[in-house]
């Protein structure tokens, strides 16, 4: 496993992943999720947990409150390991802040098409105007609203090793504390303590398999 070099103590680092990596509505599901029916819903729940449904359910629910708890089929929690113990192996040495996101803002068409590898680089280079991706984002005031944030992290963090600004306060991620900025509708950073969904959940992650019918990280962002 490559170490940091020396020089790299004081320099901050930001590392993140996005909700559904490789195993989104792009690739699985019926393109119906958020239209599914509470028997539908449990149908697809129980096809991908079996027994571990409910335990699954909940520690979900405690993670994200604010998704829908169908969204866990398509959570590809088998990111965030790697995410996190690249955070911890900066933190035993540096002396600079580590900074944790997660981007999981679903694009508003096709029924909903939950955040995909690399879905975030548009935000993060305020590209939200260019024909194609307005299309494919859906081109809504909440698409632009979220990627004036994300650009503005990037930003902060390149300028000042800080990703934080007004209105969004953007806290250093350590093992006591893991803060992430989930960005999303609502975008906070919240310790986002999703150990024991990820060993819950099938080793893919995010129910990848059996079910809906119908991972890997982002490059870690250093400041140098």
């Amino acid at each position: 496993m490559r170490e940091f070099c020396d020089w790299a103590d004081s320099v901050p680092l930001m590392a993140g992943a996005v909700f559904s990596e490789m195993q989104g509505t792009l690739t699985r599901g019926d393109g119906r999720k958020n239209d599914w029916s509470q028997k539908e819903v449990a149908d697809q729940l129980t096809a991908a947990f079996s027994d571990k449904k409910n335990d699954i359910v909940a520690e979900f629910t405690k993670a994200f409150p604010r998704k829908k708890v169908q969204d866990v089929l398509y959570y590809a929690g088998g990111s965030r390991p790697g995410v996190k113990n690249l955070l911890a192996r900066k933190l035993e040495k540096s002396k600079a802040p580590v900074y944790n996101y997660l981007f999981a803002w679903e694009y508003p068409i096709n029924g909903g098409i939950t955040s995909f590898h690399c879905s975030e680089l548009a935000f993060c280079f305020h590209a939200l105007s260019v024909p194609q991706i307005k299309t494919a984002t859906g081109g809504g005031t909440v698409a632009m609203a979220l990627q004036d944030k994300v650009s503005q992290a990037w930003i902060n963090f390149a300028r000042t090793g800080n990703p934080s600004q007004p209105g969004l306060d953007w806290k250093p991620y350590s093992k006591d504390d893991p803060q992430a900025m989930v960005f999303d509708t609502v975008s906070e950073s919240v310790a986002l303590r999703d150990d024991k969904l990820v060993s819950l959940l099938p080793a893919a992650g995010g129910g990848r398999g059996t079910a809906p019918t119908g991972g890997g990280a982002t490059a870690p962002t250093g400041r140098g």
